[in-house]
């Protein structure tokens, strides 16, 4: 071969070797432009570049004009390609079952992500439903529990009324009703203010009792309570002392005004029908009350506990009031020689 035709081939050498290797595409030498061997051979790699590269981006749709078994290889492996394509988009929905047997260990590592993906979907799958039957579990448990705690309360809160109600009329019980006027005289001596207390009997109650009956009696005992709770203030307690009688504290309203509550409840209960069975009865009270203020308790017979003095006084009241029977009475009206046979 003569040294042009070295050159030559050289030059055909630098084209194929340009087509298959460099970034920039060289033509067709102007030596071999007229030679369709040459230029056939610049096209079928210039396509074949082509073709690959549109692979290597992703595009697998490109149309491969290739002929010979070249074109028929990348034909194949565009096929191959996209439906390996339409593969990974069934298992991004969901379609485990996919799997790849024309690509070698391609297959082998895309066959076991695919089950991987699938042990780990089902995995993933039953540690939600544990977890959906633990948070149901949990939540059965949390509203048992609240419904315990809320029975507890609404029972503890039944012990405290109990504890502090009589059971019989609903109104404070004899224990609460000396809290309650304990706090209210304690803070008088250190604020001062003043206080009216009164004691409260239904007259004649026992002849009540034996002429209708207990359950009578007792219907007559929620009778008065439900009555001087009526006729009080928010700011005023009412008490059951004992038996029939009755106990009432005022705060911040002398004997004067006391009276006059007093004498409304009086009235009150007078004109209050009692319905037993088909008859209709009525019972009158007795009432006795006394003041205190920041004054008074320089005087008070036991400073130990004026409560227990002013208690005193008010049963005194009750005693005179009870002379005369449906009747109010103030302690700081009676004689001294009256008080005298009193306390006797």
């Amino acid at each position: 071969m003569t040294e042009e035709e070295l050159a030559l081939l050289a030059q055909i050498v630098d084209m194929v070797r340009s087509l298959l290797t460099a970034p920039a595409i060289i033509g067709v030498p102007e030596q071999f432009a007229s030679n369709e061997a040459v230029a056939e051979l610049h096209t079928y790699l210039l396509e074949t570049r082509n073709v690959i590269t549109s692979f290597s981006n992703g595009d697998f749709n490109v149309k491969v004009p290739l002929k010979g078994s070249i074109g028929g290889l990348l034909k194949n492996l565009q096929a191959n390609l996209r439906h390996m394509t339409w593969q990974v988009q069934m298992v991004s929905k969901g379609d485990f079952t996919q799997r790849v047997d024309f690509m070698g260990d391609f297959s082998e590592a895309f066959n076991k992500m695919v089950v991987q993906m699938d042990a780990t979907l089902r995995e993933l799958k039953a540690n939600e439903e544990k977890l959906q039957k633990l948070t149901n579990d949990l939540r059965k448990e949390i509203d048992v529990r609240f419904k315990v705690e809320d029975a507890l309360r609404r029972s503890h809160k039944r012990y405290q009324e109990l504890a502090l109600k009589d059971p019989l009329t609903g109104i404070n019980n004899r224990r609460n009703f000396y809290e309650i006027a304990t706090k209210e005289i304690k803070r008088i001596q250190r604020s001062g203010g003043v206080a009216t207390i009164g004691m409260l009997d239904v007259d004649h109650f026992k002849a009540f009792n034996d002429t209708h009956g207990h359950l009578a009696g007792d219907s007559c005992l929620k009778i008065v309570a439900a009555k001087m709770t009526d006729m009080v203030r928010e700011v005023d307690t009412v008490g059951r002392y004992g038996g029939e009688e009755f106990i009432i504290l005022l705060p911040q309203t002398s004997v004067r005004d006391g009276y006059k509550v007093a004498e409304r409840i009086r009235t009150e209960i007078a004109s209050t029908p009692i319905l037993i069975d088909k008859d209709v009865a009525s019972v009158t009270v007795s009432i006795g009350i006394t003041e205190i203020s920041k004054e008074d308790f320089g005087k008070i017979e036991n400073s130990k506990d004026p409560l227990a003095s002013l208690i005193n006084e008010a049963d005194l009241a009750l005693y005179n009031a009870k002379m005369a029977r449906n009747k109010v009475t103030v302690y700081q009206d009676i004689n001294e020689s009256v008080l005298d046979r009193l306390k006797d």
